[in-house]
């Protein structure tokens, strides 16, 4: 798992704020290392994906599938879960 800074500098305000759903959201982080394009994620642009998270989003890009590299690249606050 990669992370960009950006998304490191939000996950960590996320964390400050309100540790149980950053908590969640790590847990549905993971699991794309098992899975990296599991039901309910979206296309986004020519190489990135979109996973929602309850209230969060993440966009990550698969850099790898064997091994599994997941590098995320934005954390934030979505508008519906």
């Amino acid at each position: 798992m990669k992370w960009e800074a950006s998304a490191k500098r939000s996950f960590a305000r996320l964390q400050k704020e309100d540790h149980r759903a950053a908590e969640s959201l790590l847990d549905s982080i993971n699991l794309l290392l098992d899975n990296p394009q599991p039901p309910g994620v979206h296309p986004y642009g020519d190489d990135q994906f979109r996973m929602r998270a309850g209230f969060y989003r993440v966009l990550y890009r698969i850099v790898s599938r064997k091994p599994v590299i997941v590098a995320v690249e934005h954390v934030g606050v979505s508008n519906r879960p």
